[in-house]
């Protein structure tokens, strides 16, 4: 009968120990980092990172105002991250071939 009551008070405990969903736009193989300045609002430069913090890519972006709150501004960064991490990561075989 104990046992039996334990039994159903973990239960609950078990359900709440789920992770957080992650979003969507939350790369997994690296990171960004964008670059802007007050007086020039509309020019940006955007470095892409590994996971290893070795800079994969850069991207200047210049005429347009990056709103980093919108979910549609951080697909296209994961996007372009993703597309820089497969280049760098195609040019580092490219060169162990080589050598």
């Amino acid at each position: 009968m104990l046992t039996g009551i334990i039994s159903i008070l973990s239960i609950p405990a078990l359900s709440q120990e789920k992770s957080p969903d992650v979003p969507k736009w939350v790369p997994k193989g690296g990171y960004w980092m964008v670059e802007t300045n007050i007086k020039t609002p509309l020019q940006h430069s955007i470095r892409f990172y590994n996971n290893d913090d070795v800079q994969v890519g850069r991207k200047d972006l210049s005429g347009v105002r990056l709103n980093l709150k919108k979910r549609k501004v951080k697909m296209m960064l994961k996007a372009s991250l993703e597309e820089s991490l497969k280049a760098w990561e195609t040019a580092a075989a490219d060169a162990k071939r080589k050598s």
